[in-house]
């Protein structure tokens, strides 16, 4: 898989989050490991694929080997022109939110699960949205997929995308208790007292 194949996983373990490794093999390896640990557990990822195209085979067979139940997946970089028949995994139910130019979020969901896309509430003009309702066991859970591409953070621009962050997750709280939020805004939660870091941090 190419470099640009990046993957970020946490998993929850008494409550701590612990992330794994981001290269191709570590990624793969870890997965696996955790997923033989977590057993029958519900394990929800997300990756930067940067275009699926040349790269559905070995995400197909990530999903497989780590019977992954949810994988958002960002940057698909795929248009109407692309059939679903294209990107199809057996036993997998796939959700798509194209972008015109780069971009694109999609999820693949596992028909372990019920699952029901939400349509988007409203049309967001800073991030890429995805909307899951799925239900498991007792408890039904709304998951979010986001994608912020980068752009430069002017004063105007930033007003907006908090006000859309907060109105995403706010409207997501008045339809369940449980939220589950994958994806990448591309803050830097690193830099707390910067326009970015403190705009995270505040959500």
């Amino acid at each position: 898989m190419s470099q640009n194949f990046a993957c970020r996983v946490y998993v929850n373990q008494d409550d701590i989050l612990k992330p794994l490794g981001e290269s191709h093999a570590s990624v793969n390896n870890d997965l696996i490991a955790e997923r033989n640990k977590l057993n029958k557990k519900v394990l929800m990822c997300h990756l930067n694929i940067n275009s699926i195209q040349n790269k559905f085979v070995k995400l197909a067979s990530l999903i497989k080997k780590s019977r992954t139940q949810l994988m958002i997946v960002r940057e698909s970089k795929i248009d109407s022109s692309y059939p679903n028949s294209q990107f199809t995994i057996s036993g997998y139910e796939l959700h798509r939110n194209d972008r015109k130019k780069g971009g694109g979020i999609l999820a693949y969901v596992s028909s372990e699960l019920i699952c029901k896309r939400i349509k988007s509430v409203k049309s967001y003009k800073t991030i890429e949205v995805i909307v899951l309702d799925i239900q498991l066991k007792a408890k039904s859970i709304i998951v979010i997929g986001l994608y912020r591409p980068p752009k430069s953070f002017t004063l105007l621009y930033r007003q907006q995308l908090e006000e859309e962050l907060n109105h995403i997750c706010n409207w997501a709280n008045l339809q369940r208790q449980s939220i589950v939020v994958l994806g990448d805004l591309n803050l830097d939660r690193l830099r707390p007292t910067s326009n970015e870091g403190k705009l995270l941090f505040d959500l």
